[in-house]
């Protein structure tokens, strides 16, 4: 027989635990963010500016705006979440922005002048390099980020022979870069000295990929064995599998687009969720978001659905908690997001906002 006071305790412990896990469906069904402050960057082309919002409770709300003359388009938060790179594609100069923890806004603490017109930046995993992309003149650069976050103003290497390189991103081992060439319709494929920071040419240097397929953007999965490449021209998307030399072998491509659907559209952008169970893709003329479920063992993708999103999503993000995706429009002007149902990968629209011109580039900071 359980004594009075036992079976008070034992009553004490199931009351914590029902109030412990009402309170971890909550979380999770309204999607509230328990780790810290999200931010939310749109750089605005044409309107020569950066809006900053704070994604909370299941809303944005406009915190800021800043003028980032010189045609702000591609940006990439540092590994340190300090601070905030910015193209600037009219100006042909990157920024280098400081961020401010507890409002989100950043403010400017250096510009150098670029080689060329920067189409896209990212960083490396120790946040000492930033690896730079120039569209039309057919070049990527490496270049050493200082302490304080500042850029050095003159690159640690310049490679040329791309047709037209759109992305340049490593992967999470830090150990190997890929380019997405694309109309060269080829993938360029590095090895990373880190420690000097340098690009190796990997053997083979180049894998080709089939005449009008036009490799975009591109990204790694948790485990790093698998890289997906939206193909712009080809509306799809292709996995790959990354060897252990940091070589890419094809495994599936899958159409970006729903059957029998005759319309000029191009992709754009691709993203996974964080647990990586979804992948989603954008496209251009259909202007959609393609929604795919990923295959836990394979990698391989399952179409879901498209859903209708805003004129030319060009830029679009997922946030860190896996509960929102946000989509910005370059011909709308607009962005909507969405909530992710976390069991499916159907997108739900939540709000559409006004932004401003050009919306070029969508890049969300979480912060602690």
């Amino acid at each position: 027989m359980f004594s009075k006071q036992k079976l008070k305790s034992e009553a004490g412990k199931l009351r914590k635990s029902i109030i412990a896990l009402w309170l971890a469906l909550f979380i999770f069904f309204t999607g509230i963010n328990t780790r810290g402050k999200t931010f939310v960057y749109f750089s605005l082309r044409s309107s020569n500016a950066v809006k900053i919002y704070e994604l909370s409770n299941g809303k944005l709300l406009l915190s800021d705006s800043i003028t980032v003359t010189g045609g702000p388009a591609s940006m990439v938060q540092h590994p340190s979440k300090k601070y905030l790179y910015i193209a600037q594609r009219e100006a042909k100069t990157i920024s280098t922005y400081r961020f401010d923890r507890k409002t989100g806004r950043p403010s400017c603490i250096q510009t150098i002048n670029a080689i060329e017109n920067p189409v896209y930046l990212s960083c490396d995993k120790t946040g000492k390099y930033l690896f730079t992309a120039y569209y039309a003149a057919g070049k990527i650069a490496l270049y050493k980020i200082e302490k304080d976050g500042k850029l050095n103003s003159l690159p640690l290497q310049v490679e040329s022979g791309f047709k037209t390189p759109h992305c340049i991103l490593i992967n999470n081992s830090n150990k190997f870069v890929f380019v997405a060439d694309k109309d060269g319709d080829k993938i360029s494929q590095y090895k990373f000295d880190s420690f000097w920071g340098k690009l190796i040419p990997g053997n083979p240097f180049e894998l080709n990929t089939p005449k009008g397929t036009c490799p975009r953007h591109l990204t790694f999965s948790n485990n790093g064995r698998l890289v997906y490449f939206v193909n712009e021209v080809g509306n799809s998307v292709t996995l790959f599998e990354l060897g252990k030399s940091g070589l890419l072998k094809s495994l599936q491509t899958i159409s970006t687009l729903p059957d029998s659907i005759n319309v000029s559209s191009k992709t754009a952008d691709i993203h996974l969720t964080p647990d990586n169970k979804f992948l989603y893709a954008s496209n251009r003329g259909h202007n959609s978001i393609v929604s795919y479920s990923v295959n836990k063992l394979t990698g391989e993708l399952k179409f879901i659905e498209t859903i209708p999103t805003e004129k030319n999503p060009r830029s679009f993000a997922v946030d860190p908690s896996g509960n929102y995706l946000i989509a910005a429009g370059e011909s709308s002007d607009h962005a909507t997001y969405y909530k992710i149902n976390k069991r499916s990968g159907k997108l739900t629209p939540a709000e559409t906002i006004y932004l401003g011109k050009q919306p070029s580039w969508v890049e969300i900071i979480n912060v602690n």
